[in-house]
C-alpha cells in the first residue's frame, strides 16, 4: 500500500423512509485512526444527472435504504470501518413505499422533481 493513503466508508441509513432527527459522529471523530467525518453541512451542494437537486449526504429526510448519510476518513480500512459503527443516527421513521401497487395506491410519482424544475 502507498504510505499516507486514507481509506473511506460510508454510514448509510438503516431504513427506507423517515426523517433525520440527528447525527452524532463524535464517537466516530475521536476514534483512532480518524481523520474527518463528513456529512452534509461540510458538503453544501447538491448532485444529480440531470438537475442536481439531490443531496450528495441526506440531511433531512431518508428516501430509501441504504442512503448516504455521511463518509468517514481514516487510515486504514478496518479503522473506517469501525467508526462507521460508532455514528448515532436518530430517525423518526415514516412509511415507506415497497411496492408498485402501494406507489399507485399513494399516488406517488417519481418525477416530481423533474416536474418542477421543466415547468
Amino acid at each position: 500500500m502507498i504510505a499516507g493513503t486514507l481509506h473511506a466508508c460510508l454510514v448509510l441509513s438503516t431504513v427506507a423512509h423517515a426523517k433525520v432527527l440527528s447525527i452524532d459522529a463524535s464517537e466516530a471523530k475521536s476514534a483512532k485512526g480518524v481523520i474527518a467525518v463528513f456529512a452534509a453541512e461540510d458538503v453544501p451542494f447538491n448532485i444529480g444527472e440531470m438537475f442536481g437537486d439531490g443531496e450528495l449526504f441526506a440531511s433531512k429526510e431518508i428516501l430509501y435504504y441504504g442512503q448516504p448519510l455521511a463518509v468517514v476518513v481514516a487510515n486504514t480500512k478496518k479503522r473506517a470501518e469501525r467508526a462507521v459503527k460508532l455514528v448515532k443516527v436518530a430517525y423518526e421513521e415514516l412509511p415507506a413505499i415497497l411496492t408498485i401497487q402501494e406507489a399507485i395506491a399513494a399516488n406517488c410519482n417519481t418525477h416530481t422533481y423533474t416536474r418542477y424544475a421543466l415547468s
